[in-house]
């Protein structure tokens, strides 16, 4: 028995600005020249995606696919690390779903 699974591949985040413009020019109500030395604007949330190294669901001991959700960085290493690293530290046989959910 074969069974597809299917992910996407890119990670999207949310990420921050908050753009600051030096030395804005504008006029007063009186019509004189105003100079503001830094004119901060609002926050804005930007989406941001990440390479396909980003993919959501990893092979694991070539029977199985392990599917994550969230983040692709876990202690400053990618969840494919993580995954490979115990992969490599198992012996080689085959698991069930179950064996694995122990990890």
């Amino acid at each position: 028995m074969t069974e597809l699974l299917s992910a996407d591949s890119l990670q999207t985040t949310i990420g921050t600005i908050q753009p600051e413009i030096k030395n804005f020019q504008t006029k007063g109500s009186n019509g004189e020249d105003v100079i503001i030395p830094n004119l901060k604007c609002h926050r804005m949330n930007i989406p941001s995606s990440t390479s396909s190294f980003a993919q959501k669901i990893f092979p694991f001991k070539k029977t199985l696919g392990i599917a994550i959700y969230g983040s692709n960085i876990l202690n400053g290493r990618t969840i494919y690390n993580h995954i490979k690293t115990i992969e490599k530290g198992l012996p080689n046989e085959k698991y069930t779903l179950d064996e694995v959910e122990k990890y």
